[in-house]
């Protein structure tokens, strides 16, 4: 049973109660109940019910009554009392007013009135109605979401399977390709001891040589220089300078594998030696990390990396008389830079000497003349080309003396603005090159 209240009968209450009643002063709003709320997904009754049962479960409801469709149900908070109705179906609920104690329950002129938390309780027991409709749904795609994760993981580990299989696999390729490549090299060594006139001899460092293969020089360009020599040519050493490097692979240029580097596809220089050389050093001298190849009259072709050590390169030996074709590259790809060419008669220091198995008879060519300038002392004194540099602007007969002493390039400097009679007598006597100060100009 409703009790009616009108606004002098509550404001005596109040009065009686004291200022602390629940609904003395509080805030009202008209009492409206918004009518059946539609369920977006037909769902059966049973499990409209079970989730209108959790959602007053988690809003401190208790069920007082309950019958086909429709649930009574109760809230007990801070000495109020509120029951409701819950009327359901498959595809909509609604929740009504029945009565209440604390409320401040009241039909005016505008009609029924009650606390605003009336409208909270209620707002607050539609959400959680509604989120317990859609947890089957979120359930469900949960599930989903961590089977496709399931799925996805299991592809990775086979996806990853199969590149480890794959990188196996090529591992295994590039020991078979390392053998294969070894078995050739051995053959390549067997060939070349068993077969005569094997020239030229290639000494004092891992050069890639392939004997009597035929070069096809038809598909490169022609050299852009030719300088012809004899044995004891001066001055020695003979410098060539060019630009090294390119686009062009040594694959590309039919050159034998294992020959390194990238070209511009013409030779940097074409040698001419007028006559056999019993030894002679073909090195370059770059900023960069430079590839030779030397290919031979009958189309043998040579190549090397560091040889030379300090990224450059070094083919040396026996050369028979004839035309080579001198390609100087670089072992990244699209890098161009200035190189020297040293070409000289003189072995490098450390290098081994040359060893002849039963080679053909070479008219041995008359021993080199003295060094009578800086860069010729230099190379015959063992010195890598890279410190030619240092014989910049020093006076040849200072330089000469200094080397044949046995002092670094580097002290090449104390022979700038000295007496040169004096400085290589100084020298000679075994006076260290920082004394050069006594023979000024």
């Amino acid at each position: 049973m409703r009790t009616l209240l009108t606004p002098s009968s509550a404001l005596l209450l109040c009065v009686a109660l004291g200022a602390g009643a629940v609904g003395c002063g509080a805030r009202m709003t008209p009492l409206r109940d918004q009518g059946a709320v539609l369920i977006a997904t037909p769902t059966p009754e049973g499990a409209v019910r079970a989730a209108i049962a959790r959602a007053l479960a988690a809003r401190g409801f208790t069920a007082e009554a309950e019958q086909p469709n429709k649930i009574v149900a109760r809230l007990d908070s801070r000495g109020m009392t509120l029951r409701v109705s819950i009327d359901y179906s498959a595809s909509e609920y609604a929740i009504s007013y029945i009565d209440s104690q604390g409320y401040n329950y009241q039909v005016g002129p505008q009609g029924p009135m009650i606390s605003t938390r009336y409208a909270q309780y209620t707002e607050n027991l539609r959400r959680s109605i509604r989120d317990e409709l859609d947890r089957p749904a979120r359930e469900a795609q949960a599930a989903v979401q961590a089977q496709r994760d399931h799925e996805m993981a299991l592809a990775d580990a086979q996806r990853q399977q199969q590149a480890d299989a794959l990188n196996a696999q090529a591992a295994e390729r590039d020991r078979d390709r390392q053998a294969a490549l070894e078995r050739e090299r051995l053959r390549t060594e067997r060939a070349h001891a068993e077969a005569e006139a094997r020239r030229p001899i290639i000494v004092g460092h891992s050069a890639t040589a392939v004997v009597g293969l035929r070069f096809n020089a038809g598909q490169v360009q022609r050299a852009r220089g030719t300088v012809r020599l004899n044995p004891g040519f001066t001055p020695d050493p003979r410098t060539l300078n060019g630009r090294a490097g390119g686009d062009v692979s040594a694959a590309q240029m039919n050159l034998p594998q294992g020959c390194t580097g990238f070209y511009s596809g013409a030779p940097a220089q074409q040698v001419f030696l007028a006559r056999d050389f019993n030894f002679l050093r073909m090195e370059t001298s770059a900023p960069t990390d430079t590839t030779l190849a030397v290919v031979a009259p009958d189309g043998s072709v040579w190549c090397d990396d560091d040889g030379a050590g300090n990224t450059n390169a070094r083919i040396a030996g026996q050369f028979p008389a004839g035309p080579y074709q001198v390609f100087v590259g670089n072992y990244q790809q699209g890098v161009v830079s200035p190189f020297q060419l040293v070409i000289t008669e003189y072995e490098a220091q450390g290098q081994a000497p040359v060893a002849m198995a039963a080679p053909p008879p070479v008219v041995a060519p008359p021993p080199p003349p003295p060094a009578q300038n800086c860069t010729g002392a230099l190379l015959a004194a063992g010195h890598h080309a890279s410190n030619l540099v240092h014989c910049n602007g020093v006076p040849d007969r200072c330089a000469v003396a200094l080397l044949q002493a046995g002092h670094h390039p580097s002290n090449l400097v104390h022979c700038r603005g000295v007496e040169e009679s004096c400085a290589e007598q100084l020298l000679r006597s075994g006076q260290h090159p920082s004394n050069l100060v006594h023979c000024p100009h």
